[in-house]
């Protein structure tokens, strides 16, 4: 199985978003390619089933992007990661319940003074 190479599983079906740079593609591909080796590793598989591996490798990637962001660079503020279903072209945002603002810093800070 190692010399097998899913990363174009998806493309017959979806293609990634504008705002994915190249590494976020890259990670994203490999991530989709390991899983499709996993949990169908006869390589047969349908457009449903390869959209959810593709939400679990866009939300690993995202995860990684909002550590990042804790751990402090301008480059990982402005991230919307999405897939284009190349049928409906309906596009789909992928977000994680700890994802972050887009802000430095947070609006709506109230201080008492006493």
């Amino acid at each position: 199985m190692r010399k097998r190479s899913y990363t174009d599983a998806f493309d017959r079906y979806f293609r990634l978003g504008n705002n994915l740079n190249q590494r976020d593609v890259i990670a994203v591909r490999k991530t989709v390619s390991e899983l499709v080796k996993i949990i169908y590793p006869n390589g047969e598989f349908k457009k449903d089933d390869i959209e959810e591996i593709l939400k679990y490798a866009l939300v690993g990637r995202r995860r990684v992007k909002e550590q990042l962001k804790k751990i402090g660079g301008m480059e990982f503020y402005d991230v919307h990661f999405s897939y284009i279903d190349k049928e409906s072209f309906n596009e789909e945002f992928v977000t994680v319940p700890e994802q972050g603002g887009g802000k430095l810093i947070p609006g709506r800070i109230i201080f008492k003074i006493f």
